[in-house]
Order: structure tokens, then C-alpha cells, then sequence
């Protein structure tokens, strides 16, 4: 059975089990030399820190060119579960297109934020809906995590990728 592209769900499966292992040496112990994805294709890093390819997306984001390259910051989906399992990020935690890790807020003063993405970051102005910091609990986000919360989402371009790691 095809997760998506390329990658087999079997192939993903071994790869999260084996990322769990923590007493194993890490599968990408060298975290800057150049990778091969699950598509077969070398990557190696941009200047967001997320690994990159140049081959085209397989799926529209509709906040790129369509190409996994670093000028725009989306990758493909062989990119994005190598990005995560280099950084070892646990289940629940996702990378947006600036490179940072997100997961989803909380319930926490009046406000669910437990189906929106955080990053953590004070990278807006305050105004009347946010202190100017995306989460980490609840409130408004950023554009980035804004952008990787309509990817995760169903029909985004990572949706299988979110729905093998919640």
C-alpha cells in the first residue's frame, strides 16, 4: 500500500520504529551531510535548516513554486519525514517552512487552542488578539505555523505525513 508517492507505508513504518529505539545510534547520526530521501533523491540543506532536493512536490501547497527548494521553504514529503526524523522530533511535533518546531496548543484562558499549530516565537506585533508570541498554548499564530497547520490539515500537502505521527 502507497502512503503517498513514492513511499510505501511499510517502508515509513519501519522508520518510525526504528527512530523510536533510543538506545540505537541515531539512522542520520552526521546532521549536515547530504541524505537520500524516500524517493531516492540526494537532499541536503537550506538555510532554513530543512533538507531539500529540487524535485517537484507531488501535491499543491499553494504557498510555493512546487519545487522542494530552499528559496521558498516547502519541501516535498520525503524531505519533511527527513527533516523529522534527523531532528528525532517526537509524535505531535511538526517542523513549519521557517525550520522551527511546532505542535498543537491547549485549552488555557478561555481560548482552545488545541487544534492550532505554535511555534513558541514572539514574531508578531500584540494587538488586540495576541501578545505578539504564536502559542505556545493558545492565541493567534504565525504565518509559518499558519502555513504548516493548512498543510497538516486534510487535503494539504503533509496530511499523510500528520496522520502517521498524531
Amino acid at each position: 500500500m502507497k502512503l503517498f508517492g513514492n513511499v510505501s507505508k511499510q517502508w515509513y513504518q519501519r522508520r518510525v520504529r526504528a527512530s523510536k529505539n533510543l538506545l540505537a545510534p541515531p539512522k542520520h547520526n552526521d546532521l549536515i551531510s547530504a541524505k537520500v530521501n524516500a524517493y531516492n533523491r540526494p537532499a541536503r540543506l537550506g538555510s532554513s535548516g530543512k533538507y531539500y532536493c529540487k524535485g517537484r512536490l507531488r501535491t499543491s501547497c499553494r504557498c510555493c513554486d512546487g519545487a522542494c527548494g530552499p528559496s521558498n521553504g516547502c519541501n516535498c514529503e520525503a524531505c519533511f519525514i527527513l527533516d523529522l526524523e534527523t531532528q528525532n522530533l517526537p509524535k505531535g511535533y511538526f517542523l513549519n517552512k521557517a525550520g522551527f518546531v511546532v505542535r498543537k496548543g491547549s485549552n488555557a484562558h478561555g481560548y482552545d487552542g488545541s487544534n492550532t499549530f505554535y511555534c513558541g516565537r514572539k514574531v508578531m506585533n500584540p494587538r488586540r488578539d495576541t501578545d505578539g508570541w504564536c502559542g505556545p498554548t493558545n492565541g493567534s499564530n504565525c504565518l509559518e505555523c499558519s502555513t504548516i497547520q493548512r498543510q497538516l490539515s486534510e487535503g494539504g500537502c503533509y496530511h499523510q505525513v500528520y496522520l502517521s505521527r498524531i
